[in-house]
């Protein structure tokens, strides 16, 4: 997949999400959103592949909930997390704690201050190996109530905008839909809170 590809996958997933909610189609109790990443950065908007009367029809509904814009993931997030969906997301915490990811810290700290009441949980997963060696949480997953993205692409800057990545899409419904999904659970299963304390002075 190219990289323009990837970041249309990721804004598709995501606004249509929101799109369908707003005509009422996503069921109360599938509003979730759940994303886990090795590496995740606020990434912005740029050509995002849909109409532009949907575009703008999502852009008008946010400026109910008070937000000026759909520019970036965290705009998204947010404005997903006000109308009610559950959002979830995991970092691996090697990444968060590493002294030259300040963008990655700065994107946490935005999701966990904005107001979305409980709807909105940033988490960390630490994972050792036998020997109590640090490892990596290296997923890239993206699961909404419509499609589950899985693949090669973080969050970053070259993932969404430079690098060719490996992608496997899958909607609802499909037997790797529900695969993807699983896997994803388990990942935040073992998950757990941030120590914003510890946190590296950015």
């Amino acid at each position: 997949t190219p990289s323009t590809g990837v970041k249309r996958l990721l804004w598709f997933d995501l606004l249509m999400t929101g799109y369908l909610d707003l005509c009422g189609a996503i069921p109360e109790d599938r509003k979730e959103v759940d994303l886990v990443y090795y590496d995740a950065r606020d990434v912005s908007f740029e050509d995002v592949g849909i109409a532009p009367r949907m575009l703008e029809a999502i852009t008008e509904a946010a400026r109910d909930e008070d937000l000026t814009g759909m520019e970036n993931l965290s705009d998204v997030l947010v404005w997903l997390a006000k109308r009610g969906f559950k959002i979830r997301l995991c970092v691996d915490e090697g990444v968060i704690l590493s002294e030259r990811n300040g963008p990655v810290r700065d994107f946490l700290r935005t999701l966990k201050n904005s107001s979305t009441g409980n709807n909105l949980e940033v988490l960390a997963r630490r994972v050792f190996d036998t020997d109590g060696r640090r490892r990596n949480m290296h997923k890239k997953i993206l699961v909404t109530p419509i499609y589950a993205l899985n693949g090669s692409a973080n969050l970053t800057y070259s993932g969404t905008t430079g690098n060719e990545e490996i992608e496997s899409h899958a909607r609802f419904g499909n037997p790797n839909y529900n695969r993807v999904r699983t896997n994803c659970e388990d990942t935040l299963i073992e998950s757990g809170p941030i120590n914003w304390d510890s946190l590296p002075e950015d």
